[in-house]
């Protein structure tokens, strides 16, 4: 399917093309055109949707807290000074002769838009709308910035910080999935297994991960007097029998009653 945006085409392929650059000459207005055309618009941009959530993840991750703190330290800010000059608009010729300042604008633009509606369409948050009130159309119309104006900036404002809150705490939800999955499991694993093997235990307690970490040393400097460096080979008892001794384990004292005469 090809639909016609000024003199240019605007094909399927080219949603690649608009990754994290939809607030450009060719893509906004033929994204609007192709998402919102009779015959299959809805379902064209359904599947926008679900595709740049999962393109979405790593971005997410690597880029989802600094976003947060960025729109509320700088993004709104700047809309909210000049919205006239700030706010994105479909026109093509909008985009003509941009500054470069003007141009790394619309492309940070672009990064919040494609970060944010894959996600309120996702029903992740609970943003999903129901086909019968518009579904990811109504998402597209009430969430890009295009479709913002000065007039009801403040409202449009305080909805989108809820949305920026909530993908800043989904990105630190992805990070603590990926810390719990690729870090703490591991390493409690490695432990249990340190401490059945070397001890004899048959659950970790604190000695045992005491001399667990005397196997490694970490310096400030290169190594070897500094860095990051193990030793298996070292023998760890007397690190075990001491933290023992400094920290004896408590022992619960059984309590016997003498049954009354």
């Amino acid at each position: 399917m090809t639909i016609t945006v000024g003199d240019e085409n605007f094909t399927d392929g080219d949603m690649l093309d608009c990754y994290i650059n939809i607030y450009s000459k060719h893509c906004y207005a033929g994204m609007i055109e192709y998402f919102f055309n009779r015959e299959n618009g809805q379902e064209l941009l359904d599947r926008w949707m679900y595709i740049n959530m999962m393109m979405n993840w790593l971005l997410y991750v690597w880029w989802g807290v600094p976003h947060a703190i960025l729109w509320f330290s700088f993004t709104r800010f700047r809309l909210e000074a000049n919205p006239e000059e700030h706010i994105p608009k479909w026109e093509p010729a909008f985009y003509d002769d941009l500054t470069f300042n003007e141009w790394l604008w619309f492309k940070l633009c672009s990064l919040d838009t494609q970060m944010l509606i894959p996600l309120m369409a996702s029903g992740l948050l609970g943003e999903e709308i129901s086909a019968e009130a518009g579904g990811n159309q109504a998402i597209f119309i009430k969430r890009t910035l295009g479709f913002w104006t000065a007039e009801n900036l403040s409202d449009q404002l305080a909805e989108h910080d809820k949305w920026e809150m909530y993908m800043g705490l989904f990105s630190l939800l992805i990070w603590a999935v990926i810390i719990l999955v690729l870090v703490l499991v591991p390493y409690y694993l490695i432990l249990s297994a340190y401490c059945t093997n070397k001890f004899g235990l048959e659950e970790v307690d604190m000695a045992c991960q005491a001399a667990f970490w005397s196997h490694i040393e970490f310096g400030a400097f290169v190594y070897p007097k500094g860095g990051l460096y193990w030793d298996w080979a070292k023998d760890a008892q007397d690190v075990y029998d001491q933290h023992l001794i400094d920290y004896p384990p408590t022992v619960e004292e059984e309590t016997t009653t003498t049954p009354a005469e």
